[in-house]
C-alpha cells in the first residue's frame, strides 16, 4: 500500500494526465470537425457550380428551341410527329 502522504501526489498526477488526455482528445474533435467542416464547403461548391451549369444548359436550350421555332416558320416546315405546345 502507498503512504498516506503519497496519495495526494498520486492523484493529482492522475488528475493532470487526465486532463492532458481530454484536452487532446477536444482538439482532435476540433481537428474531425474542421476537416468535415471544410469538406462540406467543398461539396457545396460543387453543387452550386453544377446547379448553375443546369440553369445555363436550360437557358440555352430553351433559346435554341425558339431559334428552332422560327426558323421552321420561316421555312415554312414542321415535323408532324411533334405536337406543338
Amino acid at each position: 500500500m502507498r503512504p498516506m502522504a503519497d496519495t495526494p501526489e498520486h492523484t493529482i498526477e492522475l488528475l493532470r494526465r487526465l486532463r492532458a488526455e481530454t484536452q487532446q482528445g477536444f482538439a482532435d474533435v476540433k481537428h474531425a470537425i474542421d476537416d468535415l467542416t471544410a469538406e462540406t464547403r467543398i461539396g457545396n461548391a460543387h453543387i452550386v457550380g453544377l446547379v448553375r451549369f443546369e440553369n445555363y444548359a436550360t437557358t440555352k436550350m430553351a433559346e435554341l428551341d425558339a431559334r428552332l421555332a422560327r426558323v421552321e416558320k420561316r421555312l415554312d416546315i414542321s415535323d408532324p410527329s411533334v405536337s406543338e405546345t
